[in-house]
């Protein structure tokens, strides 16, 4: 990683001065005379700016993406934002000019993202987790997600109530959200009858439900997830 940290000289303003005639070289200390009307920083502030954030489309594969980036340093804090060339359904690295793969990961430290392509996305580069994070408010956190399911009738467990079926659901989280089935329209009389729940998020993606009374019908449906400490 290159260090962005302030140059702390011990001779300000000192320079080393070369003659290409190959007479020795000799010192001088040199001063501002310009007559500034802004004395401001001596530094290139959109260069800076550049230095230390990266904005544009990804290139690479749905699992590991890529963005070019002149000049991008690759600092703690480092904002960086992409525009998706692809779907992303599963976890996913970025690598911004060459710093080097990084997982993308969520507030709760999940590396599986479910992004949309053409969607943009706000990252920030975690040193102390070596990865880029997701903060609250992004698109990933600003609106629930949603997962189409569907539960065959023959699929229910159990010889008593509650029956009992468990789903793999990709993009369901174990930790951190709140899940809530809801039914197509056509499953509706038997969701309600049944009085079907997400008993149980067991590990990511693996989804347990619970209904008092046994489905005879296939339901059909769709889990919203929402994420619990969004805006923390």
């Amino acid at each position: 990683m290159i260090s962005h940290n302030n140059r702390t000289p011990t001779q300000p303003g000192r320079r080393l001065i070369t003659p290409e005639d190959g007479s020795a070289p000799y010192y001088v200390v040199v001063d501002f005379a310009d007559e500034p009307v802004d004395e401001g920083a001596i530094v290139n502030k959109q260069m800076l700016d550049e230095f230390l954030s990266a904005s544009g489309t990804t290139t690479g594969t749905d699992a590991f993406l890529s963005l070019a980036q002149d000049g991008f340093v690759l600092a703690d804090g480092a904002p960086v934002r992409i525009r998706l060339h692809v779907d992303i359904v599963g976890p996913v690295t970025l690598n911004v000019q060459s710093t080097g793969d990084k997982p993308v990961l969520n507030l709760a430290g999940q590396n599986t993202q479910y992004w949309k392509m053409g969607s943009w996305v706000a990252l920030v580069y975690s040193q102390a987790q070596d990865a880029y994070i997701a903060p609250a408010g992004d698109l990933m956190h600003s609106r629930p997600t949603v997962h189409p399911i569907s539960l065959p009738s023959a699929n229910w467990t159990g010889s008593a109530a509650p029956y009992e079926q468990t789903l793999t659901v990709p993009g369901v989280f174990a930790a951190g959200y709140l899940h809530q089935p809801y039914p197509a329209p056509a499953s509706f009389a038997t969701y309600t009858l049944s009085q079907l729940i997400v008993q149980d998020v067991v590990t990511d993606s693996v989804v347990v439900f619970h209904s008092r009374l046994k489905p005879v019908v296939d339901i059909n449906a769709v889990i919203v997830s929402w994420l619990l400490n969004e805006g923390a």
